[in-house]
């Protein structure tokens, strides 16, 4: 056995030699390629809006080869980026505000694996934008205008609509309707403003408060004066803006001397008193030189009339040559009456035939119209005899010589009462009847009888009818009432008087604002209109009427007329 066995050991010696002989030794196993020692991705970092981000890829050892690709946001960049040195780069151009994740990764080579690092984040900040509040002004007491702004700063040549600017600064002022002139700062802030790239710092601008417009009046009470007497000078200044309240002082210059300022009052008015001797066209000017508020205006001026000092008073006398003071509600009592053009203080005496004063009343010191009535009693109340007396009206001025105006008026006292009745009266001689197919103008005489007649006429039509009455001899009338029979179609009919203190000419119904009344007649009952005081109405004894369908017809309209009356208080002194 050991003979085999070193036989073996020859036999196998034999055969390695042969194969070394034959072949050589055989390859040596392939090597495993190996890890780097470190790969890293990183950024530029402090990178704002506008500017470039640099992502690198470092390898080691610096020996490797193959590529990176770089994936920004989840997008890859192509191409992949050959390692040069270990190192590995793309720039990203201008990438948007706001944070970026970027990774890198590595394709290996035959020495070292495969390799990869990130996402790792990168923060492009915001490019400050400079809102820059515009100058603005107004003048007192106007409101603030709206305010703008002035926006700079962009980059990448942008503008604001490029760059997606949207909304607008919030800006505001302390200046309010009432701060004085001056100038005040216009703070502003973000408001709506927004922008994807952009952030916002904001600059203060000014707002210049000017002094507001105003104008000066002069308002004399009277534009004539006396001398002796004194005269009230009243200048207002009026701001443009009414919330508004001037201050400050008023000059007036009177006949060319200047008088001491004057402050104005909390409603912005100033007044001067000045008594002139002489009479004669005077000066007056006054000026405002304004206020830290309002601008001087100019000056206002008025040139009044001196007159001679005189009691000035106009319409001075008594209502009635005779009344009847006997307590029946017709003519009871007696007025005296007048009108002070002047501030003027009042007596009035009633004295007899004897000149016995019975009755007197005084007033102070007023201008304007003024009225007293005397009852024919005593200052006792006791009712004076019939007769006549005499009524002394003294007007006296209270300054310089205090002049005075008297008048005397005589009246009749009566103690005869009316006794009133009412009487009805037909029209007569005769109705006129007016037909219009314009309704402009009068028309002739139409009818000459008392018999019915039909009023009527189509659209645009003016149909109307007139009626004159005589009234019986009386002291007085108290009313006087129109009244008619008949049937009507279409509208009602209407009625009024004629005013004869419009003239005596027919057809007063024709006249614009004409007065008239629409009434309801029927065939047996009568409808009609009353007029009590009837003064303007009657003229002498005489009493017209007018019967019309409302003015110019809009539609067909007819007016069966049966009766017409007049019906009139009758009042006969007994």
């Amino acid at each position: 056995m050991r003979g085999v066995g070193g036989w073996l050991g020859r036999v196998g010696a034999v055969a390695l030699t042969v194969l070394l002989a034959v072949g050589g030794l055989p390859p040596a196993p392939a090597l495993a390629a190996a890890p780097l020692s470190s790969f890293t991705v990183s950024a530029t970092i402090g990178v704002v809006y506008g500017g470039d981000v640099t992502v690198t890829a470092t390898a080691s050892p610096a020996d490797a080869t193959g590529v990176v690709t770089f994936t920004v946001d989840g997008v890859p960049v192509v191409p992949a980026v050959p390692l040069a040195g270990g190192v590995a780069s793309v720039v990203l151009v201008k990438p948007r505000a706001g944070d970026h994740r970027v990774s890198a990764a590595y394709s290996g080579d035959g020495t070292y694996n495969p390799a990869s690092d990130g996402p790792r984040n990168v923060t492009v900040a915001r490019a400050p934008l400079t809102v820059t509040a515009d100058g603005a002004s107004r003048a007192y007491g106007s409101p603030n205008p709206t305010f703008t702004t002035t926006i700079s700063g962009f980059v990448n040549g942008e503008t604001a609509v490029t760059a997606g600017v949207t909304g607008s600064a919030a800006c505001a002022t302390t200046a309010t309707l009432t701060s004085p002139a001056g100038t005040y700062p216009i703070t502003c802030a973000t408001g709506s403003l927004a922008a994807i790239n952009y952030g916002f710092t904001f600059v203060a601008g000014a707002l210049v408060v000017v002094r507001g417009a105003s104008s000066v009046t002069l308002s004399p009470a009277t534009t004539i004066f006396e001398t002796g007497t004194p005269a009230v000078l009243t200048a207002t200044v009026e701001p443009a803006v009414a919330e508004a309240t001037p201050s400050g002082s008023l000059v007036f210059t009177i006949d060319g001397v200047a008088e001491p300022a004057v402050t104005l009052d909390p409603s912005g008015r100033g007044s001067v008193t000045v008594i002139w001797t002489t009479p004669g066209l005077k000066s007056v000017e006054v000026s405002y030189a304004g206020d830290g508020s309002f601008a001087a205006p100019g000056t206002a001026s008025a040139a009044p009339s001196v007159v001679a000092n005189t009691a000035r008073a106009t319409g001075v006398g008594v209502s009635a040559a005779t009344f009847y003071p006997i307590a029946d509600a017709w003519r009871d009592t007696v007025t005296a009456r007048g009108i002070r053009s002047e501030r003027l203080a009042l007596t009035i005496e009633v004295k007899n035939a004897n000149g016995t004063v019975v009755r007197r009343y005084s007033a102070g010191s007023a201008a304007g119209a003024y009225a007293w009535a005397w009852n024919g009693r005593t200052s006792k109340g006791v009712l004076v005899p019939a007769g006549r007396y005499t009524i002394v009206q003294t007007l006296i001025d209270p300054y310089g010589s205090r002049p005075r105006q008297t008048v005397a008026s005589t009246v009749a006292v009566s103690l005869r009462k009316i006794q009133w009745t009412t009487k009805s009266i037909t029209s007569g001689p005769g109705p006129r009847c007016f037909q219009f197919s314009s309704g402009d103008g009068v028309g002739s005489d139409s009818c000459a009888s008392t018999a019915p007649l039909r009023l009527a006429g189509d659209a645009g039509h003016w149909p109307g009818i007139g009626y004159q009455f005589l009234l019986p001899p009386a002291s007085g009338y108290r009313s006087i009432r129109i009244e008619l029979l008949g049937t009507s179609t279409g509208r009602r009919p209407a009625v009024g008087f004629h005013d004869w203190t419009l003239g005596s000419a027919w057809g007063q119904l024709y006249r614009p604002g004409w007065r008239r009344t629409a009434i309801s007649p029927n065939a047996t009952r009568w409808s009609g209109v009353t007029v009590a005081d009837p003064g303007s109405f009657i003229s002498g004894r005489s009493v017209r009427a007018y019967v019309d369908g409302g003015g110019r017809l809009a539609s067909a309209f007819a007016f069966e007329i049966v009766r017409v009356r007049l019906v009139v208080s009758v009042g006969i002194l007994q």
